[in-house]
């Protein structure tokens, strides 16, 4: 299927791809920022301006849980586990940390740079950050007790990010030199 977040209506339409065709709509509580797919094809998560920026989608009841937050909420990802969703909080710079099965907190993370790129490397195991605050990645293990792993120089104002699995490379992009750091 295709997942298709739309901000005008507000809503997430699940597309069949054989035959083409609208399978359902499901309302979104505020216009969506970011959204991500669990792998395990059940829940998903989406950010939004606003008091509840931050929401489960469980898709086969095809309702939204509020995650008790008040933040600037951007970017979403789920663990490959589907167990744990990172939220990206702008505004503290800091990844927030939250357990799927009970939609509670599990910990925050501070960064040293604001979180709006997020990039898992090919084996989910390292989460790669980048935003304003320095010209650096940030290197973060995601499993059992989340931590920094470090920083490394990356260009000019580095941004969006993708990972190749074999050879492993970062590419990342930095948009106000033009050029992309590898």
């Amino acid at each position: 299927a295709l997942y298709v977040v739309c901000r005008e209506p507000r809503q997430l339409t699940r597309i069949a791809l054989n035959p083409l065709r609208v399978e359902w709509k499901m309302p979104l509580p505020g216009e969506p920022v970011d959204f991500a797919l669990a792998a395990n094809g059940a829940i998903a998560a989406v950010s939004s301006p606003g008091p509840k920026p931050l929401h489960l989608l469980d898709l086969e009841a095809r309702a939204a849980h509020p995650l008790g937050v008040e933040a600037d909420i951007g970017a979403v990802r789920f663990l490959s586990n589907s167990k744990t969703l990172i939220a990206a909080d702008r505004g503290a710079r800091r990844l927030s940390i939250y357990d799927v099965a009970s939609r509670r907190l599990a910990t925050h993370l501070p960064l040293s740079v604001r979180p709006d790129h997020l990039c898992f490397n090919a084996d989910g195991g390292q989460l790669f950050v980048t935003g304003e605050g320095m010209d650096a990645v940030v290197v973060v293990y995601p499993y059992f007790t989340p931590q920094v792993a470090g920083t490394v120089l990356a260009g000019h104002s580095p941004g969006a990010m993708a990972a190749s699995a074999n050879p492993p490379y970062l590419f990342v992009a930095n948009p106000k030199a033009g050029d992309v750091s590898i």
